[in-house]
């Protein structure tokens, strides 16, 4: 510790001395100038050099009492710096910088309580790192907690065991598969919700234990023991604020150097203020509002309140996010989400609630000029897994006439862990989509063809046997297709054509179906009335003619009728499937 200089103007002192007890009580102005001093590593917490120009602390009463062994101290008063600074780890951790801050009719008493009716502070410039902060959310010095990837519970628990116990109880999980896909995630939820656990539709030991117990819990994530209110036992340090202001165009610098790539987020401050901050009362609510300008371009205010601790808090928050860049956020999406986002911009509003630590909440989202694709092969299977459509085909599907997207995404999950689960809400609002243009009895059947890797059509266009007109029905489908089309730009489609055996008939020229065998009462392909197909069918010139001229009356339609770009639309050779039972008809797929 060094001062270069100090003073102080006394204008109380009493001292009371008596068998077994002392009491000392003054009035005081005290001055500094040069301050400098050094706080070594201790724990997780690195090096602090703290420096401070000038410093002034009116104690309008300070007291120390001994008695009996016990001492108790108290003082009040006001206390004020400029110049103020600080350097963690020799400035690899972060740094602080205050032109000056003041604190209005502060009392400290032991142990280690702190009151204050206000603390202002001017002209801040902070740089914070990621690995300094992660020790100071840590509860009992903890692990950091680690992202969560698609898949990342399941390689570690018995998803085969959670679905049996999930069914065991009257969930429908589907198949008991040992698969994480959205049926199992929507039991885990209703589970969750039933046995009133945080929901967030995961796999996790607490749920595992849940779903073991003789009987349900009540409460979500009882293996932390409750300990608000205990201040005074523990010795913990608390502190009591009326009011905080930060002015000056304060500025943060974020420093994420445990990700990799590294995010770098440089903030200015329009508003910070705080109000009624009392963490030893667990059920006094504090306020907040703050409004901050990210990277020169991004817009965000949160407002709300929030009581408790950390890990216990209750808190209803409202958040507003404008121009979002997406691609700086983008290793946060790689490692939690296998995701690689490319470009687009994000707006958003989120309104979250919070009970004894446990999130609920709903983010309404509105992207631009998204571009997203799945970091790798396995992180592509996950995602098609959760969300139920494949990355790149949701997105283009949701995308409008002007490139945007809109969703809403339920939070869940933990105050310390939060968890935005995407899947089903992008699953939703694909089908959304589609049944503004389709009969709904078609949107199951076209979800299910977008992950068929059999290659199922997502619709068909129907035919008479033996015809290549466009009939009024097959017109309509044609024109939902085309409303698609021109509402999502970036889709295009291929057209093809599988000749069915009801044309063989129909066509002079075709091969024709024998008469059923009597020595086969099912058919070849246990259909009554269907007779086998000889295998040269399948190069019939006639049938692949027919073939080919429904393909090209479906894209006339499209192209010349409906003005849709003739290079979205590309077809395939037409092809006879002997074990194809289908009517006569052109498969539409998506892409």
């Amino acid at each position: 510790m060094k001062i270069d200089a100090l003073d102080a103007d006394v204008g109380q002192f009493d001292v009371r001395v008596q068998a077994g007890a002392a009491a000392l009580e003054c009035a005081a102005v005290g001055r500094a100038k040069g301050f400098s001093g050094l706080a070594f590593a201790k724990d997780s917490l690195p090096e602090v050099q703290i420096d401070v120009g000038a410093a002034r602390a009116g104690l309008a009463r300070a007291s120390i009492d001994a008695q009996g062994g016990v001492v108790r101290w108290r003082a009040s008063g006001d206390v004020s710096a400029e110049s103020l600074g600080a350097t963690f780890a020799r400035g690899q951790a972060g740094r602080l910088k205050l032109a000056r801050a003041e604190v209005k009719a502060l009392e400290l008493s032991e142990p280690s309580r702190f009151t204050a009716d206000t603390l202002s502070i001017d002209g801040a410039d902070v740089t914070l790192t990621r690995s300094l902060l992660l020790p100071l959310f840590r509860e009992g010095g903890a692990a950091p907690t680690k992202a969560k990837t698609p898949g990342a519970a399941a390689a570690n628990l018995d998803i085969s065991k959670i679905q049996r116990l999930l069914a065991e109880r009257g969930f429908d999980p589907g198949p008991v598969d040992g698969r994480m896909g959205p049926r199992t995630s929507e039991a885990i939820r209703a589970f969750q919700r039933r046995e009133g656990l945080a929901v967030d539709g995961r796999l996790s030991t607490s749920l595992l234990r849940a779903l073991e117990g003789p009987k349900a819990r009540t409460e979500g994530f009882t293996d932390r023991p409750d300990t608000q209110g205990d201040t005074a036992e523990t010795g913990r340090s608390t502190l009591r604020l009326g009011r905080m202001a930060v002015t000056g165009n304060p500025a943060l610098h974020f420093r994420d150097d445990v990700i990799t790539p590294k995010v770098k987020l440089d903030s200015v401050f329009k508003e910070f203020q705080l109000r009624n901050l009392d963490t030893g009362d667990a059920d006094q609510r504090a306020d907040f509002s703050v409004a901050a300008t990210v990277d020169g371009r991004t817009d965000v205010m949160l407002t709300g309140w929030v009581s408790g601790s950390m890990e216990n808090a209750d808190l209803d928050v409202t958040a507003k996010v404008e121009n979002l860049h997406l691609p700086t956020y983008s290793p946060y999406f790689e490692k939690s989400a296998g995701v690689l986002l490319a470009s687009g911009r994000l707006d958003g509003t989120a309104k979250i609630k919070g009970t004894k630590g446990n999130l609920q909440g709903e983010m309404q989202v509105a992207v631009a000029d998204a571009g997203v694709r799945p970091v790798s092969k396995t992180d592509a299977e996950q995602i098609i897994e959760t969300v139920g459509v494949p990355l790149e085909m949701a997105v283009e599907l949701l995308k409008d006439i002007d490139g945007h997207m809109a969703l809403n995404l339920p939070i869940t999950g933990r105050v310390s862990e939060p968890d935005v689960d995407m899947g089903p809400a992008v699953t939703r609002a694909v089908g959304n989509v589609l049944a503004t243009v389709f009969p709904p009895t078609l949107i199951a059947s076209m979800l299910a063809s977008l992950v068929d890797e059999n290659g199922s059509a997502f619709l068909s266009i129907e035919f008479s046997p033996g015809s290549a007109e466009l009939r009024e029905g097959g017109k309509n489908t044609a024109n939902s297709l085309a409303k698609l089309l021109s509402e999502h730009p970036d889709l295009s489609i291929t057209l093809c054509a599988p000749a069915s055996r009801r044309d063989c008939n129909a066509v002079p020229s075709a091969v024709k179906i024998p008469p059923r065998q009597q020595t086969d009462p099912m058919g070849s392909f246990g259909d009554p009335g269907v007779s086998p197909l000889p295998d040269h069918a399948r190069a019939d010139p006639a049938l692949s003619a027919l073939a080919a001229e429904r393909t090209s009356a479906v894209r006339r339609y499209l192209t010349e009728e409906k003005g849709v770009d003739a290079a979205r639309v590309s077809e395939c050779p037409s092809t006879f499937e002997t074990a194809d039972q289908g009517g006569p008809r052109v498969d539409v797929s998506v892409q």
